[in-house]
């Protein structure tokens, strides 16, 4: 059975999202020394009727969340928020972050792009992108799967219609011999890309 999340004053709190299906735990597990996470009920606050349809009925949303240590200096702790895979896609259709009562402060956003699951897409924004930027928070894409140097983050910004101001961090595919397994350093390159991120917002 999955804890249930205790906030503590010192947490910063990470939305983790993905563009089409991705196993973003396995990233989560890769950061955290708790492979399950715990469990929280965010409860709604404002959100449009006329937006809100597979929502509808909900008071809350139930989330799960990971402590993922401490941030780089030191002040505060990670905690990563994500929703089932399942219902991924239409909370984004349907809901902001500040839609949401959560328990602590959500200082920025990571979202993962599997090449895989782009590389039949046509060359035009997606929703997904377009979703991260109008949070105006602190963000960073992972790009999963785009091997370097053959990797442009500009070329990608520009396919996508991504903000020339939002960091893109390149990294491996899953490990798949066994059970799916995230990269560990991109793991740290993704959460160091936007700790800087959120210290250098303005």
């Amino acid at each position: 059975m999955r804890r249930i999340f205790t906030p503590h004053d010192n947490d910063l709190g990470v939305w983790v999202g993905s563009v089409v299906r991705f196993k973003t735990w396995e990233f989560m597990k890769t950061v955290s020394n708790d492979e399950y996470g715990a469990h929280v009920d965010v409860k709604f606050g404002h959100i449009s009727h006329d937006r809100r349809k597979y929502f509808l009925k909900d008071q809350a949303l139930p989330l799960t969340c990971w402590d993922c240590g401490e941030t780089p200096d030191g002040s505060s702790r990670w905690q990563l928020f994500a929703i089932g895979d399942s219902a991924a896609s239409t909370f984004l259709q349907e809901c902001d972050l500040s839609n949401l009562q959560f328990p602590v402060q959500i200082a920025g956003v990571i979202l993962f792009a599997d090449m895989r699951a782009l590389e039949n897409q046509r060359p035009s924004p997606r929703f997904e992108f377009g979703w991260v930027a109008n949070q105006n928070l602190p963000s960073v894409i992972a790009a999963v799967g785009y091997a370097e140097p053959e990797f442009s983050s500009e070329a990608f910004r520009e396919r996508f219609g991504l903000d020339a101001s939002i960091p893109v961090i390149s990294g491996p595919a899953l490990h798949r011999d066994e059970e799916p397994e995230f990269d560990p350093e991109f793991a740290r390159r993704v959460l160091e890309a936007l700790y800087h991120r959120i210290k250098t917002w303005s």
